[in-house]
């Protein structure tokens, strides 16, 4: 619990601010630490802190979402044969967008609200156990197929269809991010959205900046092209979002 009222984070923190804890580790030992903490909470307002074995303070778990968003973005649609279709430097810049920005992003994402409902994971299990294998590989087919699907449209329509692909796989794994979160428009994790936005930018630059152009071997898409790639990244959000809540259903029985 807090000792201590948690004050004013002052301008551009987000409403959050450093306060200590206090908790009984093994032994009857009483520690505290410091912890960022909701602005304005009163001393010995209770909260939720992970431990080591040895009773030390330490980061909060993955949560379901986040692992397969991180998991998802670490190769499927390179292993699955897209990334024989794009230039190398696309490939790059995917990468650069989504774990550079994005995937970082993810980590501060906020802990579930039922995380101390779910009952704690088997000793033996491995990391991508409970059905995060699969959920990854669902996931990951459906930003491969939608992104191939893309292409192969604007390939048959007589358009550059190279830049398509990398636009919908880009739009794909974006929507993908987003759809994991557990509460779509939380204020507690501002950093997600904005890297969002600011992946959408460079991809643009991308795209029309005659530097960035002639690096990653890009061109300005036409409006079908857009089009595909954005239904790209809708799919991807849809299908996330749809994974995301059968999880929470499940883990929350």
């Amino acid at each position: 619990m807090l000792t201590e009222d948690a004050g004013d984070p002052g301008p551009g923190t987000y409403a959050r601010t450093w306060a200590v804890v206090r908790w009984t580790a093994s032994g009857d030992t009483v520690r505290t630490a410091g912890v960022r903490f909701a602005a304005g909470s009163g001393a010995g307002t209770r909260t939720v802190i992970w431990t080591d074995g040895q009773g030390r303070l330490v980061s909060a778990p993955l949560t379901p979402g986040r692992a397969v968003a991180l998991s998802a973005f670490a190769g499927m649609p390179a292993a699955s044969g897209v990334a024989l279709l794009l230039r190398a430097g696309q490939i790059l810049w995917i990468n650069l967008l989504t774990h550079g920005l994005t995937g970082v992003a993810m980590g501060a994402e906020p802990v579930s609200r039922h995380a101390m409902r779910r009952p704690p994971r088997p000793p033996g299990q491995h990391v991508l156990g409970g059905g995060l294998w699969q959920r990854i590989l669902r996931l990951g087919t459906v930003a491969t197929c939608t992104s191939l699907a893309a292409g192969l449209w604007i390939r048959h329509t007589g358009q550059p269809w190279q830049t398509t692909l990398f636009l919908a796989l880009l739009a794909a794994q974006l929507g993908v991010v987003l759809g994991l979160r557990e509460r779509l428009f939380t204020r507690e994790n501002p950093f997600l959205p904005w890297a969002v936005l600011v992946a959408v930018g460079l991809a643009a630059a991308a795209l029309y900046v005659p530097f960035l152009r002639a690096v990653l071997e890009t061109s300005p898409p036409s409006w079908p092209g857009l089009t595909a790639a954005l239904a790209a990244g809708l799919i991807g959000f849809g299908t996330a979002r749809a994974e995301s809540r059968s999880t929470r259903a499940v883990t929350d029985e």
